[in-house]
């Protein structure tokens, strides 16, 4: 478990990043449920597609926010917590991404796309695309919360809720079938083109991933619903919460610059107003990532 400091985390990014040595590396799809999931548990293969100038695409599902909609929650500023969660994470793109041999700081644009029929923002830094689904937290265990009116992809992929409605202030409307149809465009969009695509998402199989966020799994296996026609499709499949029952697994530069861009996060949120997690909770992941591979076909053509 990691214990520095958040000033020392970010000091520590004068080291350089090792080359990437994990397959997911080209024409790579990252999708997770949560602002922070990225860097907490896709953080190394994220970091070396970065670092490598890989071209990826991210998308973001749900806003993160804790059951306050777009609401103040905890932030301290009176901002929208959820959308201070979401900025966090886009800035601290732009520092991991600044931190590739003779970069220059990316700047941001967000602008927003139509895929089966429902506009979505996104944000573009650089090469990198990252599209925000804002859809409800989904609390831990999929029943919602009530300040979202209990909505969670988890219920939507039961039937318990016929829809789902984005944070995002469009309230965009999304049936289990749409929200499928919505990721696939996007998915097939983004890599079009392309003969090799990584898919790397949560690891939905409660065998090789106990316990996990509910989000994390059932926000998985949405994506992969949505491609699950195209037989061509790599997978990396990344523990969660289950990580930290495993031992550190990187050396100590990959770790080290990690942290910092686990810092860099914090450090916007901070600023922002929302409560820090730069803490024992979450540094644990830091150090360790793990997932397991699902080869497809390859051969996309899309």
């Amino acid at each position: 478990m990691r214990t520095s400091t958040l000033g020392l985390a970010l000091a520590l990014l004068a080291t350089t990043v090792p080359a990437a040595t994990a397959a997911p590396s080209q024409n790579s799809v990252y999708a997770a449920a949560h602002p922070d999931d990225f860097a907490l548990f896709m953080g190394k293969n994220l970091m070396d597609d970065a670092v490598a100038k890989t071209p990826f695409v991210m998308i973001l599902g749900t806003a993160g926010d804790s059951g306050y909609g777009r609401g103040v929650g905890s932030n301290i500023y009176n901002k929208s917590y959820a959308d201070v969660r979401v900025t966090a994470h886009i800035q601290s793109l732009r520092f991991l991404m600044s931190m590739a041999p003779g970069s220059q700081v990316p700047q941001t644009n967000q602008t927003s796309e139509v895929h089966a029929g429902k506009r979505v923002t996104v944000y573009k830094i650089g090469e990198v695309k990252v599209y925000t689904l804002m859809l409800p937290d989904g609390n831990g265990d999929g029943s919602g919360f009530r300040g979202t009116n209990n909505e969670s992809v988890t219920r939507l992929r039961s039937g318990a809720v016929s829809s789902i409605k984005s944070l995002d202030g469009r309230n965009t409307s999304y049936t289990l079938a749409e929200l499928k149809a919505t990721l696939a465009s996007i998915i097939k969009t983004s890599m079009k083109g392309t003969g090799t695509v990584w898919l790397n998402v949560s690891d939905d199989a409660h065998g090789t991933n106990p316990d996990d966020h509910a989000d994390h799994r059932d926000f998985s296996k949405t994506v992969q619903d949505a491609m699950s026609s195209e037989n061509c499709i790599n997978k990396a499949l990344y523990k969660g919460y289950a990580a930290a029952r495993g031992s550190a697994n990187q050396n100590k530069n990959t770790t080290n610059n990690r942290m910092g861009y686990w810092g860099a996060l914090n450090a916007y949120l901070i600023n922002d107003g929302n409560p820090t997690t730069f803490d024992s909770e979450h540094d644990y992941w830091i150090d360790r990532q793990f997932f397991r591979e699902s080869w497809g076909a390859g051969g996309c053509r899309f």
